[in-house]
């Protein structure tokens, strides 16, 4: 699973292999996945909007 968190905010350096989704498509179903993936975009978006706006972290 963490392979996939890794994975896709990094697509411009490496497409995900099909080999790759079979494996989080076989523990999730796809509602899961879809949220699990949703999850992964938005908190990257934040990442990028912090780094963008050089804000500080939050404690």
């Amino acid at each position: 699973m963490l392979a996939w968190v890794e994975q896709l905010p990094q697509l411009h350096q490496d497409p995900v292999q099909e080999s790759d989704f079979l494996k989080i498509k076989s523990v999730f179903i796809e509602e899961e996945l879809m949220s699990l993936t949703m999850a992964i975009i938005a908190i990257n978006s934040w990442n990028r909007i912090g780094v963008g706006f050089i804000a500080p972290p939050q404690q």
